[in-house]
């Protein structure tokens, strides 16, 4: 993705076997919901696109994009998660788990492990462990927004913001200036009292304003 820093070596990456495997990935931080929205069953799981390890052989074999078109059709074009769900979609019963360092998500550096499961729901994800070590090296640095924005939006809280900003520097487009926070009143909001409070407080009042009756 687009909103991702490579920040050391990916030689130990390259080098893992995945010719048995479509695909490899990091889990991605999604509740049950939006497993079921692509067919998939609850407990798979579920990777998140921004850094994928392709096994191309193996798409290519079994026209794997025949098998995307396919499964687009049949949502009429409106996939929920668009690429990341069609591929989740179509892949799911062959695919790697990757360590965490390999695509270290916003929601690491932010949040706690329980945190993160009981914010998004989740069932297991991976442990505090690897979750330290995909946060004190992390191989591949996903700026997704989380509480924190993306790092070109004015005011962007992210705790790597600065690695950002050493790459941006060495481009032809160093003196652009960021962008305007386009988030609405309630995003806003709920980011301020997330990032203000502590986790079980700022989860408390946002489940009480924010809650919507059926």
């Amino acid at each position: 993705d687009c909103d991702s820093i490579i920040n050391d070596n990916l030689i130990e990456l390259w080098n893992i076997d995945i010719s048995d495997y479509y695909i490899a990935g990091v889990c991605d931080t999604v509740n049950d919901n939006t497993k079921l929205s692509v067919n998939m069953n609850s407990t798979s799981p579920y990777v998140n696109s921004g850094m994928l390890l392709i096994n191309l052989k193996k798409w290519r074999e079994e026209e794997i994009e025949n098998k995307f078109l396919r499964f687009v059709n049949s949502f009429n074009g409106n996939v929920f998660h668009h690429d990341q769900g069609t591929i989740n979609g179509v892949l799911n019963n062959n695919l790697l788990i990757l360590h965490p360092k390999y695509n270290a998500m916003t929601p690491f550096f932010t949040m706690k492990r329980n945190d993160i499961m009981k914010y998004y729901g989740l069932r297991e994800y991976y442990s505090s462990k690897e979750l330290n070590e995909s946060i004190n090296n992390p191989i591949f640095i996903h700026f997704t927004p989380a509480f924190v924005s993306r790092p070109w939006i004015r005011g962007c809280k992210h705790p790597l913001m600065s690695i950002y900003r050493n790459y941006l520097d060495m481009t032809p487009w160093k003196e652009t200036k960021p962008y305007k926070d386009r988030r609405n009143i309630v995003e806003k909001i709920i980011a301020f009292l997330y990032n203000q409070l502590p986790f079980k407080v700022a989860y408390g009042i946002c489940n009480r304003i924010f809650m919507t009756n059926d």
